[in-house]
């Protein structure tokens, strides 16, 4: 079997055959579900460079995030709650000194980010044709220059006696008592399953570095770490188990550095029979990778949740209205 077997280059942007979620069973669609899957997560990656957090913090949040949403239907919590509260919970379980007022300031800011949508004119009237994405309407007539100058305003200023301040504390608390609820209170495992504490060790059973030059070497390693923080902008951290999903990060990074690795590599590493899922789980990344508006709208608008009724933030909210950006 060579190298590139399990590799069609077809690009699945959804996956074969998903496990029944609730949102599913409400009605939600495989790709809407997806869609807002990713808008959340997209939010935790934000969260993490924002605030320097580690790769397994930002791992630990994203998969804290996703078991829930594999529990609780998309019409029942909204993704900027739980994606709060599952960065609050992972910071807590990775012992960061993270402080409650340092997500919400974060998560403000990605808020009138996602809302005027930061990007090229062309690809912000792709994003906001996108259904779903809601925007404020001064995105599609300033200019990028005028919209960064609009978000370098100063938050630290949010008052913690005001109601917006007391609306986004409200719902990190009541988002991580869900979250801890729903997982049973159990989360300090999470942090021990993360595929990335595979990723040298399998390159070093695989003798790579013993083929490439040093900063060759670094380059794959980096790369396939680069894959690895991918593969959680999908559910793939639990689909799979962690062996796999670093067998399936170190086999795109060998296409992609034309390194030749031996025939059937994985099933020392992972078992027998798993082809299947390192295929699955590359092409998902692969997906993920493609350029498309729904995949751009997810992770640089504000999509409107799915909720009843709407979400603390969504575009009927006092939020909304009160956090208008004004002309210059």
């Amino acid at each position: 079997m060579t190298n590139r077997s399990l590799l069609d280059r077809s690009i699945v942007t959804v996956l074969n055959h998903p496990d029944p979620t609730p949102s599913m069973k409400d009605g939600v669609s495989a790709s809407t579900e997806r869609l807002h899957r990713l808008h959340g997560t997209s939010l935790i990656f934000c969260c993490s460079r924002l605030l320097k957090l580690s790769a397994s913090t930002y791992a630990t949040a994203c998969t804290i995030f996703h078991r829930f949403f594999h529990q609780v239907s998309l019409k029942q919590a909204s993704v900027w709650s739980i994606a709060m509260g599952s960065t609050l919970l992972a910071a807590k379980t990775e012992e960061a000194q993270l402080p409650i007022r340092s997500i919400i300031l974060v998560f403000t800011h990605l808020y009138r980010r996602h809302r005027l949508i930061i990007t090229n004119d062309e690809e912000c009237k792709t994003i906001v044709k996108h259904a779903g994405a809601a925007v404020d309407p001064l995105s599609q007539t300033l200019t990028v220059e005028a919209k960064e100058l609009h978000l370098k305003s100063d938050l630290t200023g949010l008052s913690s006696l005001g109601p917006i301040w007391k609306d986004w504390y409200d719902e990190i608390i009541s988002a991580e008592n869900a979250i801890l609820r729903q997982l049973g209170f159990t989360l300090h495992w999470i942090q021990d399953q993360h595929p990335h504490k595979f990723i040298l060790y399998f390159l070093r059973v695989l003798q790579v570095e013993d083929n490439l030059s040093k900063t060759d070497y670094a380059k794959f390693a980096q790369r396939a770490w680069n894959y690895c923080n991918d593969c959680y902008r999908l559910d793939l951290c639990i689909r799979f188990d962690s062996e796999v999903l670093a067998c399936t990060v170190i086999y795109l990074t060998a296409l992609d550095c034309n390194v030749v690795l031996p025939d059937d590599w994985w099933q020392v590493l992972c078992g027998k029979g798993k082809e299947a899922q390192i295929s699955t789980g590359a092409n998902a990344v692969l997906g993920l990778l493609e350029s498309n508006g729904s995949t751009a709208a997810a992770s640089m608008a504000f999509l409107t949740s799915l909720v009843p009724g709407g979400s603390f933030n969504d575009p009927d909210s006092f939020l909304w209205e009160s956090t208008v950006v004004a002309d210059p």
